[in-house]
C-alpha cells in the first residue's frame, strides 16, 4: 500500500510539473506572439495599369484573392498599382495581357530597391543637417524614437509657445503625443488639427507633418499670420506601433498591431475604425484584410485616443487635416456615400485654393472631391467622423504624392513634398479663420453618436 501511494503521489507531482511547464510555454509563446522576423520582399514586383472599362476594373479587383495587393485600387481611367508576389507574377501578368492592359514596372524587386535606398541613407543616419529653414532633418525618414526626441526638444526650447499633450497609449504602450502651438495658451483660440501616419507605411505623411511643425514653431517670421489668433494641434504619428513595425519588420505594414481573433493576423485599419457609418462600405470584417475595420468601432486604442481628445475639444476646432499617401488627392467627406455634405461647395472651394497654392509652389495638380466620388468608398474614416460627429466644419484627407515610387518615395523627395504641402497649409489656415462652426451631419447618421463626450 505505501509504495503504491508514493508512486501515485510521484505521478501527481510529475503531472503537475508537466502542466506547469506547459502553462509557462503557453505564456512564453503568447509573449512572443508578435516577435516576428523581418519580412522580405525579394522579387516582389509593383506594376501599374490603367483600366478604361468597368469590366477591366471588375476583373482587376478580383485579383485581390489571387496574390495581388492593390496599393491603389482599380478605378476606371486612373492608374492603379499592384504589389505582386513572385509566385503569382506570371499569372497576374497573363490577366493583364488578356485585358489588353500594358503594365508599367514601378519596382522590379521591392527588396532590392529598399536595400539600395538604405545604403544611400547610411551617411545621413547620424546627421542633424537640414536645408535652409527646415529646422528638422528632412533628408531622411525619422523613426518613432527620433520623432519623439525632436518634439520633446521643441517643447523644451520653446516653452512659451509649444506644449505636449499625451492623449493616451498605443496597444504596445507607446505615447501618442499631440504638439500644441499657441501664441497665447490662456486665450483658447479656435484651432487647427493635423495628424499623419494613421496608415503605417505612408512615411511621407509624418515627414510632412514634422516639417509643418518645425516651421510653425521655429520660423516665426514666415508663419506669424498662420499662428495669429489660431492654435495648432499636430499629431505627427497617429499609428506609432505600426510605424515602428514598418521601420523594423515590414516596410509595407499598414494597420495597427493589436491582437485579433485570427492567429497570425494582427491589427486593424484605424482609418476604418471610427464610429461613423462604421464598416458599412469599403472596409472588411476579415481580420487578415488590409482594410479590416476592427471587431467594433473604436476597438483600436489609437483611434479611440484621437476621438477622445478631439471630441473633448471639439468646439475649438474649425479645421481637421489628415495626411496620407499616395496619389495627389484632396478629399473631403463623405467616404461612406457618394452623396455630398450640405456645405460641399465650401469644402471644394477651399480645396481648390489649397491646390492652386501647392501648384504655384511646384506641385503636380491634386484631384479634388469626396473619397467615394474620386477615389473609393471608405466608411469609418477619421475625416467623416471629424465632420459628422465632432462637427468640425472643414475636414480633409490629403493623399500626398508618390510619383512613380508609391509608398517607397525616396527620401530625396521629402523636402520638396513637405514644402509644397506647407504652402497649401497656409491657405487652409487662412480659410479656417473665415468659417464659423456648424455641424454638417450625414442625413443617415445614427442617434447613438450624439451621446459621445
Amino acid at each position: 500500500m505505501a509504495p503504491c501511494s508514493a508512486l501515485h503521489a510521484g505521478a501527481l507531482l510529475g503531472l503537475a510539473g508537466h502542466l506547469l511547464m506547459h502553462l509557462l510555454l503557453l505564456l512564453s509563446s503568447g509573449a512572443r506572439a508578435q516577435e516576428v522576423s523581418a519580412r522580405s520582399y525579394t522579387n516582389y514586383t509593383v506594376l501599374r495599369v490603367t483600366p478604361t472599362t468597368d469590366e477591366q476594373v471588375r476583373t482587376l479587383r478580383g485579383l485581390e484573392d489571387r496574390g495581388v495587393q492593390w496599393w491603389t485600387p482599380p478605378r476606371r481611367n486612373f492608374p492603379c498599382d499592384a504589389m505582386i508576389s513572385p509566385d503569382k507574377r506570371n499569372e497576374v501578368v497573363g490577366v493583364f495581357t488578356s485585358l489588353q492592359l500594358q503594365p508599367t514596372v514601378l519596382h522590379q524587386d521591392l527588396q532590392e530597391y529598399q536595400a539600395r535606398v538604405d545604403k544611400e541613407l547610411q551617411p545621413l543616419l547620424t546627421s542633424r543637417f537640414a536645408p535652409g529653414d527646415a529646422y528638422i532633418n528632412n533628408q531622411r525618414y525619422l523613426d518613432f524614437e527620433e520623432i519623439t526626441t525632436y518634439i520633446k526638444e521643441l517643447a523644451a526650447n520653446h516653452p512659451n509657445k509649444v506644449r505636449l499633450h499625451n492623449i493616451g497609449f498605443t496597444h504596445q504602450k507607446r505615447n501618442m503625443t499631440v504638439v500644441q502651438l499657441s501664441n497665447c495658451f490662456e486665450c483658447k483660440y479656435k484651432a487647427v488639427w493635423v495628424d499623419a501616419g494613421i496608415h503605417a507605411r505612408e512615411w511621407i505623411a509624418p515627414a510632412t507633418a514634422l516639417f509643418a511643425l518645425s516651421q510653425l514653431a521655429e520660423n516665426e517670421t514666415s508663419t506669424a499670420e498662420m499662428r495669429e489668433h489660431q492654435d495648432w494641434f499636430i499629431l505627427p504619428v497617429a499609428n506609432p506601433d505600426g510605424y515602428e513595425f514598418t521601420h523594423k519588420k515590414d516596410r509595407m505594414w499598414r494597420k495597427t498591431r493589436s491582437n485579433t481573433s485570427v492567429p497570425g493576423c494582427y491589427g486593424a485599419d484605424p482609418n476604418r475604425n471610427f464610429d461613423f457609418h462604421w464598416n458599412e462600405i469599403g472596409a472588411s470584417s476579415n481580420p487578415c484584410s488590409e482594410t479590416y475595420a476592427g471587431r467594433k468601432a473604436f476597438s483600436e486604442i489609437e483611434a479611440l485616443n484621437i476621438r477622445n481628445f478631439l471630441y473633448a475639444n471639439k468646439e475649438r476646432f474649425k479645421l481637421y487635416i489628415s495626411y496620407h499617401a499616395y496619389g495627389n488627392f484632396l478629399l473631403y467627406p463623405w467616404g461612406y456615400t457618394a452623396d455630398n455634405p450640405d456645405d460641399w461647395k465650401l469644402l471644394r472651394s477651399v480645396a481648390e485654393k489649397v491646390n492652386a497654392a501647392m501648384v504655384q509652389a511646384g506641385s503636380q495638380e491634386y484631384t479634388i472631391g469626396s473619397s467615394t466620388q474620386v477615389l473609393y468608398p471608405a466608411a469609418g474614416g477619421s475625416d467623416d467622423w471629424a465632420k459628422g460627429v465632432a462637427g468640425i466644419p472643414l475636414s480633409y484627407t490629403i493623399e500626398l504624392p508618390g510619383f512613380d515610387f508609391g509608398f517607397q518615395l525616396p527620401p530625396s523627395y521629402i523636402d520638396q513634398v513637405a514644402r509644397q504641402s506647407f504652402e497649401g497649409l497656409r491657405v487652409f489656415a487662412a480659410e479656417a479663420k473665415k468659417v464659423t462652426r456648424g455641424r454638417s451631419r450625414s442625413p443617415t447618421s445614427r442617434p447613438s453618436q450624439r451621446s459621445f463626450g
